[in-house]
């Protein structure tokens, strides 16, 4: 959907913020959506209408994606190279926006960097699974190790 809607006419014509809840579009970033969820899409919804909401939207998918995905200068690795920061991704496994081949792209473009793919989860680990994503960031943040990513749920 956020390809055609990358589509300049299309886009413009068809993105309307009510549509992510008649669709249910929020719901599919996560493989089970999260209790929080249900607190969380009011806030979403109200943010959605608030003025310039729309245009922001529609220019921030613009410049991000096109009919063929994610535009490679989306793509961040590149500026990453060469961090003198110790970096950390944490991956989704059922991630339905970018594909799992990404976690492989960071790992073979940052090989310094650590890369922990979670299974059973979506594009939001910080919100679907935030004991095993809080315990990730802090152990790296404390010592830069990280535990292996096994749900304990």
């Amino acid at each position: 959907m956020l390809r055609a809607i990358s589509l300049p006419l299309v886009g413009d014509l068809f993105y309307r913020p009510w549509l992510n809840k008649k669709i249910g579009i929020t719901k599919h970033l996560f493989y089970r959506p999260p209790p929080v969820l249900e607190q969380l899409l009011p806030e979403m919804n109200r943010m959605k209408a608030l003025p310039g909401a729309r245009v922001a939207v529609l220019r921030s998918i613009h410049s991000n994606i096109n009919f063929k995905g994610v535009r490679k200068e989306a793509y961040i690795l590149e500026r990453l190279r060469g961090s003198p920061v110790h970096l950390l991704t944490v991956w989704g496994a059922k991630d339905g926006v970018m594909p799992i081949e990404y976690a492989d792209d960071v790992r073979r473009e940052l090989p310094d960097s650590i890369v922990r793919v979670i299974q059973e989860c979506g594009p939001c680990p910080q919100m679907e699974k935030p004991e095993l994503f809080n315990l990730m960031l802090v152990s790296f943040l404390k010592d830069g190790s990280v535990p292996a990513a096994q749900d304990k749920s």
